[in-house]
Order: C-alpha cells, then structure tokens, then sequence
C-alpha cells in the first residue's frame, strides 16, 4: 500500500467503473466520499458508454466520462489524456485501465492487490471481493482509504440518482399514452435481469403478480424490461390480468427512471433497476441466492427501504422462495408511509 495522499496533491480524481448499472450505482457511494475527501478537486466518473444517461442530474458532484466497451487501451488514453488525472480509483479491476493510467502518467493509482498487472498501481487493497464479506460500496470505499488513509465515512443524501422538472412533465405525457392515468397508484415488476444473479422463475413472478393484483385491486402493476426479455415478461403476467401493463421495450433509462420514482414498489431480481429504485430511496422487493459473491452480503440495493428474499436453508434455488411470504414482505413495505 502506497503512502496517504493530501487534498493539495490531488487536483484532478477519476474513479473508473466500466461495467452496469448496478456496479455503478454501488460506486457512487466512492464517488461521493472522493468529493469529500477532496472538496477542490475535480471530481471524474469514467463509465462506460451508455451509463451517462443514468448518470446526468445526480446531486452527487462529479462530471462524467465515457469510454466504450469492451475496453481499448488506445481509446482509453485518447480519452483520459486531457483529463490530466493526479489520482485514478479502479473500482472494477482492468489490465487495459491499469495500463492506460500508468503509461499516460497518473501518479497515484490504487487498485486491487490481487491481479497479475497490480503492481501498475501504486496504492493496493489487500481483499477478495469474491468471498462477498462485505457490501461491494465498502470495498469500493476501501480504494480511497489506502489513499486517504482515514476511515471516516460520512451519510449518503437521501438520493443517489436525479431528472428535471422538464423531464418529469414529459414523461407524465407519455405515462397517459401509455395507459397510465395522473394519480395512478402502481407497483414497478421487474423479471428480467443480465444473467449475473440467479433469478426466480417467471411462474414465481406470475403467482406473486396475482396475490398482489387481489389484494390490492386498485393499483397496476407495470413489467418493465427490454425487448429481448419480451417472452419471460409475457410468461409472468396474469392472465385476464386487467392491472398489468406491459411496457416491454417501451422505456428509456431515463423513462424508466422516473417510472420507478413514481412507484409504491419495485419488485425485481438482482438487477440494474432494484438498485436504481434503490438509489433513489423507493421502496424495493429484491430477489438474492446465498451464495457469495452473488449474495445481498455484497449486492443489496442501496437506500433505507429495502428489502430481500432469499431461498430458505443457505440454498440457491431461487424456486423455493414462497410467493406468499413475498407477499407479506410486499405488504410491510406498501405500508412504509414514507414512500407514499
């Protein structure tokens, strides 16, 4: 581990995390305790393309830079060359970023301890992400520190991830040509995800979706996902289910943003909106094995409302999750008043 670094050194911060929208959202807690620790300095999230629409209008103080995958070195220096980085964070570890940051010169680099290319960086943390013994923003967090040297951590705002009023009055208008009303009560249902976690089958989702639909006859239920998941959100849909809308494919992230923040509750698998709902503090249902590094020990959604399933016995098969007891947790968070 390299030597503490002082705020009169580090003019310029970049914390790199190219990967999804779940990593990211879990580093945003770093990018937030960076600006922090170095209130002057300009403060650089480097992402990879696609992740600045999730990105734009956060409260949190950083610009973005993107960079596209999979990762070319020559791409990333033409990228980063300008930026004249004191210091780079490397929060998901990358031969082609480690090499990038150390030929163009950044002179404080901190990176895992445990790869080949680790002796690239100049500060390295000595700890296994694979063995899930803490949340994925504490080791992220734990990057500043073997610069920093403190261990101070301050409290998060209340929200992560932002829009504009403007976008908020456009989305209202399409919400109605949508089928949404003003004023509609809705529970976000989620049933895809990327294939990192395992996931509960869609006749789980399908049982949950019913119970939810009969004891709560006024509010929709709204499935989200992409066009590539069509036949799985089909599948998890009630049938005759007058409550559900699909809106398969029919979203940007920035749509499905403020969807979620208009919601009572999302219900989701270990996914990239579980954890937008989380950032932007809603209430969440999510969906976790047992198994590290898969589990909620490292993944769970941030945010002060959430909570998660998991199979019963430290299993991971996801089929033995009750749906009525999902139901209940359901329930408890329905009547959380402060998501109301």
């Amino acid at each position: 581990m390299g030597r503490e670094v002082s705020e009169e050194v580090l003019k310029t911060v970049v914390i790199a995390r190219t990967d999804n929208i779940g990593d990211v959202i879990l580093t945003l807690p770093l990018v937030h305790e960076t600006g922090l620790a170095y209130p002057d300095a300009r403060i650089i999230f480097l992402v990879r393309t696609g992740m600045y629409e999730l990105l734009k209008h956060s409260p949190l103080r950083f610009e973005t830079t993107e960079v596209d995958t999979p990762l070319s070195l020559q791409e990333i220096k033409r990228k980063i060359s300008p930026l004249n980085a004191d210091a780079v964070i490397i929060a998901r570890p990358e031969y082609s970023l480690a090499k990038a940051f150390r030929s163009t010169g950044t002179p404080v680099r901190a990176g895992t301890a445990y790869r080949w290319y680790s002796y690239m960086f100049t500060h390295r943390v000595k700890e296994h992400r694979k063995f899930a013994e803490k949340h994925e923003s504490e080791y992220n967090l734990g990057l500043l520190r073997a610069i920093t040297g403190e261990e101070n951590v301050h409290s998060l705002p209340e929200r992560l991830l932002g829009y504009t009023v403007e976008e908020a009055k456009n989305f209202l208008h399409k919400e109605v040509s949508l089928g949404i009303t003003p004023g509609t009560e809705y529970i976000v249902i989620h049933c895809g995800s990327r294939g990192s976690a395992r996931d509960i089958s869609s006749e789980q989702f399908r049982s949950l979706a019913g119970k939810l639909s009969m004891k709560y006859p006024g509010m929709k239920l709204i499935y989200t996902g992409t066009v590539h998941e069509k036949e799985k959100i089909t599948a998890s849909i009630p049938e005759n289910c007058t409550a559900c809308i699909d809106l398969c494919g029919e979203l940007s992230l920035r749509e499905l943003m403020i969807l979620i923040d208009n919601s009572r509750l999302v219900v989701a698998n270990s996914t990239g909106p579980a954890h937008i709902a989380g950032a932007l503090n809603r209430n969440v249902l999510a969906f976790f094995p047992n198994s590290a590094p898969m589990n909620e020990v490292r993944w769970k959604p941030l945010g002060d409302h959430v909570s998660v399933m998991k199979p019963a016995n430290v299993s991971d098969d996801m089929t033995l999750i009750n749906t009525d007891t999902a139901l209940e947790a359901c329930t408890r968070l329905l009547g959380n008043s402060n998501n109301n």
